[in-house]
């Protein structure tokens, strides 16, 4: 991919007047401050990710589109759970009653009718999904029929709507007359929508679908704070009548962990439903006993159709169902606290940092990277999956992969510009350098973390432009491969010629100090020293020669 952008690059534009000597500066700095670049980059990740703490703990920490991609691709979900049943006013429905009722919506008797039915079948509890906030103009009477059946039953949950905060000052209603209202007396009034009709036990509370700045259900509010008290939410309540506890409450707001592996509710059309009710139906009592019974709309055109985090589309009576099946059952998506993914980023960025600072190079980098990233996304996508717990780690995979990539970047930097490719390498010569060494030796027979460390040591003590590694001077995939392949020559430039004995390399640096450097090789090296006088770039022809003919003869004498 690097050699595929360069040719695009030198195909398109004239480089070598446009680029090339920027390339080279850059390439230059980069291998004089090879450490420097990694502590530094290594720095402004942990400045990144500090930030991204410091939000965390302002409450605007969550990821919205990793919670969502883990949700769908999570490996498996809740089951459903069977004690809820949606009785849908779908397609099927509408057009069976077309004839009989008209258009929806229809009289209200027969929603009271099919209520009476529900009840006496034995449901636990009946979630109405549908706000009557007006009397039914068409039906005179549906109102004293559809109140008196209601009015008789103390299980029936009727929604309100909680209107925009900002009109809660145009309101007259109090919020301690809010029916469900639980805390000390507040005299606040709330903008709202009540319903006409109550039940026995007055179940009321606010059905609201709160969505995100995207437009995606993702959280339910369960309870809405007035002051020192608070108005349970519609599902609240459900749960309260089913579970027969009219005080718990698990928090304000929920995130929805949606059922989106192991099937959807079971649903029955209201039709169905109708017929099985008119014809009594005996196995219909078992079929509505003891159940959540939610009364809502599916049918195209009327229906509440919402975006969340693991549909594209869902009709409200499903997120309802979600909200009371996760406030019942306690399943609702708990967050673990975000400086784990954090502390798990830094940890991943100072150990990387670390490895390319000090030169510990595995063979196998590659594949060490990708595995921590695989245990990484398996953890997140583990807890979603078979937990009620949400561990974002997603922020730990993409800034330890960043960092990795830009480390490995670096050091293809570095690797070509040190083996004097021409794009890369800074070709100047100084005029105090007067001399060059050779050094041939067999680099599969030597620890790269151990020549790493000896071409550190030159590059710090004679300057990076000093320093030059061939280590593809010989590559080949033919019978010659057997003898060549693996031989490699160090070329360093100094101020006068260098010497080499048992002890190591001996040279003298920028500075007219004696320095020395040493590596064990497994097969020893071959040591030539020669002069430069009057050539003042890397890229003389003349140089190339002399500096090609030492490095033939050396390496003759290395196979001996």
């Amino acid at each position: 991919m690097f050699d595929f952008l360069l040719s695009l690059i030198k195909k398109k534009y004239d480089y070598e007047k446009l680029y090339k000597p920027y390339i080279q500066y850059f390439s230059f700095y980069l291998r004089k401050f090879n450490r420097e670049f990694y502590v530094g980059l290594a720095a402004a990740f942990l400045v990144y990710i500090a930030y991204t703490l410091v939000l965390a703990v302002a409450g605007s920490g969550f990821k919205a589109k990793s919670y969502d991609l883990a949700m769908q691709t999570r490996l498996s979900s809740p089951v459903p759970s069977e004690s809820i049943l949606i009785v849908d006013i779908d397609e099927k429905s509408i057009a069976h009653f077309s004839s009989t009722l008209g258009r929806w919506p229809w009289p209200r008797e027969t929603l009271a009718e099919a209520i009476a039915g529900i009840e006496d079948l034995g449901a636990s509890t009946i979630y109405l999904n549908l706000l009557l906030a007006e009397p039914d103009l068409s039906n005179k009477n549906s109102d004293a029929v559809f109140e008196s059946v209601v009015g008789s039953y103390k299980n029936i949950v009727l929604p309100w709507v909680r209107l925009n905060p900002d009109n809660d000052t145009e309101s007259l209603f109090p919020a301690q007359n809010i029916p469900g209202y639980i805390g000390s007396p507040n005299t606040t009034t709330v903008a709202l929508i009540p319903s006409m009709f109550t039940d026995g036990a007055g179940n009321h509370g606010f059905s609201n679908l709160h969505e995100d700045k995207d437009g995606l259900i993702r959280r339910f509010k369960v309870a809405y704070p007035f002051g020192e008290g608070y108005v349970p939410s519609a599902a609240l309540v459900a749960a309260r009548v089913h579970l027969k506890d009219a005080t718990w409450l698990p928090k304000n707001e929920i995130l929805l962990n949606w059922r989106n592996k192991r099937g959807n509710y079971e649903r029955i059309s209201f039709a169905d439903l109708w017929s099985r009710l008119q014809e009594g139906d005996p196995t219909l009592k078992e079929k509505l006993a003891e159940r959540i019974v939610i009364l809502g709309v599916s049918a195209p055109g009327i229906a509440n159709l919402k975006p969340t985090a693991a549909s594209a589309l869902v009709d409200d009576n499903v997120i309802v169902a979600t909200a009371i099946d996760d406030i019942v059952s306690q399943s609702y998506v708990r967050m673990l606290p975000q400086w784990i993914d954090g502390l798990i980023s830094a940890v991943l960025i100072v150990a990387f940092c670390l490895s390319f600072v000090v030169g510990s190079y595995f063979k196998k980098t590659g594949l060490i990277v990708s595995s921590i990233q695989g245990v990484l996304a398996s953890i997140t996508l583990g807890f979603i999956s078979y937990t009620y717990f949400f561990v974002d780690l997603t922020q730990s995979i993409g800034l330890s992969l960043s960092f990795f990539g830009l480390c490995k970047l670096h050091q293809a930097l570095d690797t070509r510009a040190s083996r004097a490719e021409k794009l890369f390498a800074y070709v100047q010569i100084k005029p105090s350098w007067h001399a060059y060494s050779l050094i041939v030796f067999n680099h599969k027979k030597l620890a790269e973390s151990t020549f790493k460390r000896f071409k550190r040591q030159l590059e710090v003590n004679l300057g990076p432009n000093a320093v030059y590694y061939f280590d593809n001077v010989y590559d080949c995939t033919n019978l010659l491969e057997t003898s060549l392949k693996g031989l490699a020559a160090i070329l360093i430039f100094t101020e006068v010629p260098s010497s080499i004995d048992d002890m190591g390399l001996k040279y003298q640096n920028t500075k007219g100090r004696q320095c020395s450097a040493s590596m064990d090789v497994e097969g020893g090296v071959c040591f030539v020293t020669n002069t430069i006088d009057g050539v003042d770039r890397l890229d003389n022809v003349e140089l190339n020669k002399k500096i090609s003919k030492d490095l033939l003869g050396l390496s003759l004498d290395y196979l001996g």
